[in-house]
């Protein structure tokens, strides 16, 4: 009631003063009697006319986007026009000139004028950024370089592939293996083509030969091992290996929950996410509590995803000198880094996760060294190296400049970090690699002389690359997960003679 009584008032006030704009006679001679007060300053009219006019724009502006950050969501037009903007060729040399008027007044919204009303978070999609880095320095040319990193597509049992929307009905789900929803016939029609190879096989195994209807009542064990055999046998017949989306069509079905039954189904209510048999909902509301505030987030994410692109977060540039001051939670080093801002304590679930993920491996990489028996000896080094095992260009890869942000400047003594990443689907073409090979520091670093190296060993396992010992090898999501890993090979004991 507050928020909508303010918004109502906000909009009597726009009113009046767009009324005045353009009464011109009465609003002119306004301007031509306080002047006249002031003869000693001749420009004060059209000064006290931009000052008025600025003031309605700042009115409009933000009643415009007022809804909008009240829904944490930003149009989609915005977003194109922010990807555009981003794209310019290097000869225009447009991307280091100054911001225009129009985004620097909706900046001016978002930060300041919607700062002392702290009972509403406040959207940080415009802070999100395409490329993977971003670098305001104007001697900096590499910051023209544009890696637009797309996300990958996920599937969601009860979400439209093409644009995520819910889909709890099968009205248009694929006709032949109806695994696969969709919110509309063309939706279905657009993703005919990509879907096609696999559609053939999931019908023959899960339709003809009711594949997953075997499911029905195993345990959790069973069903587990159930899908994991089920997903090598559609890989079999496809004679390649599937790509994730993929896979989660077997691994995440659309089947009960509870019972794993296919027939007359049931979705949450309030994540879409996980189904019931009809008419046990409420029956198993209790376990699927502690699951449904995730999946709503997870769907926040997707969403975010397929209407901005790849997301991330830009980091101010911070040091932290004193040890004991470093922060014991994410959250509170949150704080930290934005300067305690209001708008950064108040974000929402799906931006707070996108900042999560961007901070996650250097984060991580940083509490080791820090949590280790031989801290000291880490914290006094000059040179550090690190191996990051089964990686992956769009997860550990994407934002590399964290690794200055979250890492190196965590470590004020460090001159030199090398990183090394290897896995078995670590893909970075040569063009690309080139490029993140070598990131662009920020002023400081580059006065200390720090440095960043990067190396990449694309499709080989750990024990195949010939490696100096590190200081720190992490494993953040390998595939270490018997038999679906990498050609379906348990590679543990490779992994554990190579360290």
């Amino acid at each position: 009631v507050n928020y909508f009584t303010g918004r109502i008032n906000e909009a009597v006030r726009l009113n009046e003063i767009v009324r005045q704009l353009y009464d011109r006679p009465r609003f002119e001679r306004k301007i031509t009697n306080h002047s006249n007060k002031h003869s000693n300053q001749p420009s004060s009219n059209s000064k006290k006319e931009t000052e008025a006019k600025s003031r309605l724009s700042s009115l409009i502006m933000r009643w415009l986007l007022g809804l909008e950050i009240y829904k944490f969501r930003i149009t989609s037009s915005t977003a194109t026009m922010g990807r555009k903007s981003r794209r310019k060729s290097k000869s225009n040399q447009t991307l280091r000139s100054p911001p225009s008027k129009a985004g620097l007044l909706k900046q001016h919204i978002l930060v300041e004028d919607l700062e002392p009303n702290r009972d509403k978070p406040i959207l940080i999609t415009d802070r999100l950024s395409l490329p993977a880095y971003h670098n305001d320095d104007p001697d900096d040319y590499d910051s023209e370089l544009q890696l637009d990193f797309q996300p990958r597509p996920y599937y969601a049992s009860s979400l439209c592939y093409v644009c995520s929307k819910p889909c709890e009905a099968l009205d248009f789900s694929c006709d032949d293996c109806r695994l696969v929803v969709y919110c509309s016939a063309q939706h279905r029609q657009q993703n005919l083509k990509q879907h096609k190879q696999l559609c053939t096989v999931l019908a023959e195994i899960c339709g003809k030969n009711k594949g997953l209807c075997l499911a029905k009542n195993l345990n959790a064990d069973e069903y587990r091992s159930f899908r994991v055999e089920l997903l090598q046998i559609v890989e079999n017949a496809l004679g390649r290996r599937m790509e994730l989306w993929e896979r989660e069509i077997m691994l995440y079905p659309r089947l009960c929950r509870v019972c794993h039954s296919s027939d007359d189904l049931r979705s949450c209510p309030d994540c879409l996410m996980e189904f019931f048999c009809n008419g046990d909902e409420q029956k198993h509301r209790g376990d699927h509590r502690d699951h449904c505030e995730a999946f709503k987030v997870f769907r926040r994410i997707l969403a975010m995803q397929r209407e901005n692109g790849f997301v991330a977060p830009r980091i101010p540039d911070f040091v932290i000198n004193d040890e004991r001051e470093f922060p014991e939670n994410f959250d509170e080093l949150i704080k930290v880094i934005f300067a305690f801002g209001c708008d950064y304590e108040k974000i929402d679930c799906a931006s707070y996760a996108a900042l999560s993920q961007a901070a996650s491996p250097a984060l991580t990489a940083f509490y080791a060294l820090r949590s280790s028996p031989q801290n000291t000896q880490f914290m006094n080094r000059k040179a550090l190296k690190i191996h990051v095992i089964g990686a992956e260009l769009q997860f550990e890869c994407a934002n590399l400049s964290v690794w200055e942000k979250l890492f190196l400047h965590l470590l004020p003594g460090i001159k030199s970090l090398k990183l090394e990443f290897c896995g078995p689907e670590l893909h970075v073409p040569a063009d690309i690699a080139s490029i993140l090979e070598r990131p662009r520091l920020c002023t400081s670093c580059r006065a200390k002389n720090r440095k960043i190296d990067i190396v990449f060993h694309c499709g080989k396992l750990y024990h195949q690359v010939d490696n100096e010992k590190p200081d720190l090898v992490c494993l953040f999501n390998p595939g270490l997960y018997r038999t679906t890993g990498f050609a379906n090979q348990s590679l543990i004991s490779c992994l554990c003679n190579a360290f």
